[in-house]
C-alpha cells in the first residue's frame, strides 16, 4: 500500500526486473499519510489481522516518526530481494545508485533496520546504527541507521 500511494507516484523506485527492488524517498519528498492512506492501510488490515494489528501499525509509524531525523536526507524506506536471488550482490546494485547520488551531493542516507541479520549488509554500505526504536514494549526493534556521505 505504501508503495503504491506514496513511493512510487511521490518517491524513488529502482528494480532490477522482478528480482528485486529499492524504494527510496528523496531529499524535500513528501511520505506522509493522508487521512484516505490511513483508510486504504487500515480497512483490509482490520479485515486479514483485525483492530489490534491496526493499532500496532499506527504506533509503529508514530514511534518511527518520531525518530526520523530533521536533517535533510534520503530516506531507505524498503529494499528486497526474491530469496531465490539472494545472495549474488543484487541488494548492492540497487541501493548503489542512490547511494552515489547521495555522495556526489553530500547528502546524508537513513534507513530504519527491522531485521538484525541485514545489519552487516547495511554497515558494508556505510550505514551505522544510531539508537532504537520500540513501538511498544512488546514489539521488536527498529534500528535507526544513518550514512554519511562518503567524498568523491
Amino acid at each position: 500500500m505504501q508503495a503504491r500511494r506514496i513511493y512510487v507516484p511521490r518517491g524513488f523506485v529502482y528494480n532490477i526486473g522482478d528480482q528485486g527492488a529499492a524504494m527510496w524517498m528523496l531529499p524535500g519528498g513528501d511520505a506522509s499519510f493522508s487521512q484516505l492512506d490511513y483508510a486504504a492501510f487500515a480497512l483490509p488490515t482490520v479485515w486479514h489481522c483485525g483492530l489490534k494489528a491496526v493499532k500496532k501499525g499506527i504506533k509503529t509509524g508514530e514511534a518511527m516518526e518520531r525518530a526520523h531525523p530533521t536533517f535533510e536526507h534520503a530516506y531507505l524506506f524498503s529494499i528486497g530481494v526474491r530469496p531465490s536471488q539472494q545472495g549474488k550482490g543484487l541488494g548492492r546494485k540497487l541501493i548503489q545508485p542512490v547511494l552515489d547520488a547521495c555522495d556526489r551531493t553530500g547528502t546524508r542516507a537513513y534507513l530504519e533496520n527491522s531485521n538484525p541479520a541485514n545489519t552487516g549488509f547495511y554497515a558494508s554500505c556505510g550505514f551505522e546504527a544510531c539508537g532504537e526504536i520500540r513501538p511498544t514494549p512488546d514489539a521488536p526493534p527498529l534500528v535507526p541507521m544513518v550514512r554519511e556521505p562518503r567524498p568523491l
